[in-house]
């Protein structure tokens, strides 16, 4: 189950008139099933050795597999393809399969003439029955799907076990073996789920093969010998469907909102199941030539025809179009056609269909047959309800936004980029984030983390430069950060926020530093500071993703992404210091020991002295070498020794080798004016020109790398600072090559600070771009 998704029983009145209903309908269709099994079958049925199967078969068993099919298919979406978005709907889909094939097995119960040998497959196998092989994997299924569901019963009661009376001895062993159960089936969970998804899977298929050995009793619009394939298509595409059906009934029952965040995404797999189905479905009719069956005017064809307009056609065509995916009542709608499309499906199989010869009278349900079904249906809905009052099957209840929350709301909106960045709320009120939205599409593309309640034992980096949309929108889950909110002033536990609330603006994001303040607060040694929190949330988030090695060597990449997505990606989530802020240049003033005017050799070992790993780092690049792989470039993409020191020329650099020193005055060194140059030689890198921060640095032109002679180097040395676009540009970039982007691959020095037009990575804040930095 997803952590994050918050879920509690409903707390509701139990009775309802609703409820009175299904009692009514529960108790009718008990007095039939009590005169079946008392009397015998022949009493409450028109089954017949011509028809031994009716609707018992064509509704309870095959429609109740077949529309219990939402249970694998959501875990399919949500565990096996991890996509977390779909955990909320995973419960209800549960406890609905759960039931489903509970009551499938009800159903068999009334329709098996000798009820008392149900269990006969367990202990005399067939291994030629389509009916054996249907049998074991619904039994097997339904073990499966009640183990599926005991972390749920785990959750409900583990921490809250209090037997009374005499029992009261064993709440402690009760509570062990709860979290017992709990530790295991954490461990072991992913087989079970794999195992319900192959079961389904089987039973679905095979459910079409019973019919397959009465090929002249089915009607030719319904026998295939893809039979066996269409219930299983059929049964993917009714998974989702169903879910829907089944969740907004179940909002409209208890007062709330659609959760149509969830189901508005899952709606765009709808019509693709559909699609494929009727692709099929239709195709093989054609290749059978089975339509000239549907100009016959007959029951069979009318209701094939009913099947596929109404119950395929119709919902697909619907689906399709945006608005309907988004609406409540559209959507409700779209997939209610589909449920009642399956439903008649099953039932012009097995029913409609049927046709033995020498028919003596002809088969529909007796009175008796239709209460049992409706008998099972209503107390299927009945249990239901009771289920999600004891355990945590739905999602929490948003709770109303208050008028005072509201105002906050506006205000902080309004205010959210005029504020500065550590200005103090008011602390009559309950602190809202000046930075984060309750919608992940309104919310700011970035966010930097500072505060000085970070700084305030150390301050060894630069601030975190957090691309929050990024996260908001990949992740999808606000509350994985923001999930706490504060009930009053001076309020640092607050109340558990849901997904729900912040969704549909009941409740707001909370600043991460209104519950998180400075560290070690003896008032508070259970809640860590706030740089502890920033660290615990963001490394266990990213220790969690994939990890794999990039393909261009040790950089490190986010694309917060999981499982066989990340897989493709070759990506990783960084969770070393540097790759989410850089360390801080300290003052190089009292670093640099150098006296007097010292020469560019004399800075660079200076540097060196500290920094001779990264001097070597240095000797490896392309920057210093002048050549090295090219995998963009087109026709030479496996090659390594293309660039300008070998084989490459520009529109200003045209002879490398007549004009070494002019030239290499653009080289990241000193003294090349040669094909002598030592490469090897740290001692020659040229620190200050990527460095320098006084924007006082420069090189002579024709004197192969070295500073001109007004440079004060030891100025600049103790004044070096982290490269950025205005060192890389203004000294090399833009102006290499006679002027503002003159050279053929200089760039334009609007570059420097551009705006959301010019580069919508690179610009700026408050143009509304990324504000992407260049060698941080």
């Amino acid at each position: 189950m997803n952590l994050k998704e918050h879920f509690e029983p409903v707390r509701e009145n139990f009775l309802s008139p609703g409820v009175m209903v299904l009692l009514s309908l529960m108790a009718v269709g008990g007095a039939f099933a009590a005169a079946r099994f008392t009397f015998g079958i022949a009493k409450v049925s028109n089954l017949s050795n011509q028809f031994p199967w009716g609707i018992w078969v064509a509704v309870d068993v095959a429609s109740g597999v077949a529309l219990a099919a939402g249970g694998f298919t959501t875990g399919l979406i949500a565990y096996i393809l991890n996509r977390e978005q779909y955990h909320a709907v995973i419960r209800p889909a549960l406890l609905t399969a759960m039931l489903g094939y509970t009551f499938v097995v009800l159903g068999l119960l009334a329709d098996i003439g000798r009820y008392w040998n149900i269990t006969s497959p367990i202990f005399n196998h067939n291994g030629n029955s389509v009916l054996f092989e249907v049998a074991m994997c619904v039994m097997i299924y339904l073990h499966v799907l009640y183990i599926e569901f005991i972390p749920i019963v785990v959750e409900r009661f583990k921490g809250k076990v209090n037997l009374p009376g005499p029992f009261a001895a064993m709440n402690s062993l009760a509570e062990s073996a709860l979290g017992i159960a709990d530790r295991i089936l954490g461990k072991v969970m992913w087989f079970f789920i794999i195992t319900g998804i192959v079961l389904s899977c089987l039973h679905q298929s095979s459910l079409g093969s019973l019919m397959l050995i009465a090929p002249y009793k089915v009607h030719p619009l319904w026998y295939t010998p893809v039979l066996p394939l269409l219930f299983l298509l059929s049964a993917f595409a009714a998974g989702y469907p169903m879910v829907t059906f089944e969740s907004i009934i179940v909002s409209k029952s208890f007062g709330r909102e659609p959760e149509m965040d969830v189901l508005t995404p899952l709606a765009k797999f709808m019509p693709v199941l559909m699609g494929f189905y009727l692709v099929v479905k239709l195709g093989d009719m054609f290749v059978r030539k089975t339509y000239v069956y549907l100009p016959d005017g007959s029951c069979q064809s009318i209701s094939f025809l009913a099947e596929v307009i109404f119950g395929v056609i119709v919902p697909f065509v619907l689906l399709l179009i945006p608005k309907v995916r988004r609406s409540p009542g559209w959507l409700f709608f779209a997939s209610t056609l589909f449920v009642i499309g399956i439903l008649l499906n099953r039932i012009n199989v097995f029913v409609v269909s049927y046709t033995p010869p020498y028919i003596i009278r002809s088969y529909f349900p007796a009175v008796g047959e239709i209460f049992i079904t409706v008998g099972l249906i209503a107390t299927l809905m009945f249990i239901y309800r009771v289920f999600v009052f004891i355990f945590p099957v739905l999602g929490a209840r948003p709770e109303r936004m208050s008028p005072m929350v509201l105002l906050i709301f506006m205000l902080a909106a309004g205010t959210a980029f005029h504020s500065p960045a550590n200005a103090e709320m008011p602390k009559n009120l309950p602190m809202v984030s000046e930075k984060v939205f309750p919608s992940a599409a309104d919310a700011p593309k970035l966010h930097i983390i500072d505060s000085p309640l970070i700084k305030k034992y150390s301050d060894l980096y630069e601030p975190v430069r957090f691309m929050h949309s990024k996260h908001a929108n990949v992740l999808g889950d606000c509350t994985i950060c923001h999930h706490r909110m504060a009930e009053k002033a001076d309020d640092r536990y607050g109340k558990k926020v849901t997904l729900a609330e912040l969704r549909q603006k009941k409740k707001l994001p909370a600043d991460c530093h209104s519950c998180h303040g400075k560290p070690f607060d003896p008032a508070h040694l259970d809640i860590p500071g706030l740089k502890a929190a920033y660290h615990r949330l963001c490394m266990d988030c990213h220790k969690e993703a994939e990890q794999t090695t990039h393909i261009r060597g040790p950089v490190t990449y986010s694309a917060m992404v999981r499982g066989p997505v990340a897989r493709t990606l070759d990506t990783r989530a960084p969770t070393d210091c540097l790759s989410c802020h850089p360390k801080n240049v300290p003052d190089h003033g009292k670093l640099v020991k150098l006296k007097g005017k010292p020469d560019a050799l004399s800075v660079t070992g200076s540097c060196l002295s500290c920094h001779e790993k990264e001097g070597k780092s240095i000797l490896k690049t392309s920057h210093w070498n002048w050549h090295g792989p090219s995998p963009y470039t087109l026709g030479h993409e496996n090659r390594i020794d293309m660039g300008k020191a070998t084989n490459t020329i520009n529109n200003f650099c045209i002879n490398l080798t007549g004009n070494w020193p002019r030239c290499t005055s653009c080289h990241i060194g000193y003294g090349w004016k040669d094909e002598t140059f030592d490469f090897t030689d740290m001692r020659k890198i040229d620190c200050l020109i990527c460095h320098d921060t006084t924007k006082t640095y420069k090189k002579d032109p024709p004197g192969a790398g070295f500073p001109d002679k007004g440079v004060d180097l030891l100025k600049v040395a103790q004044n070096v600072g982290r490269p950025g676009r205005s060192t890389c540009g203004m000294n090399c970039h833009f102006m290499g090559g006679g002027g503002d982007a003159v050279k053929h691959g200089d760039m334009n020095s609007k570059l420097e600070n551009p705006d959301k037009s010019c580069d919508v990575h690179m610009g700026s804040k408050e143009s509304g771009g990324l504000d992407f930095r260049c060698q941080t």
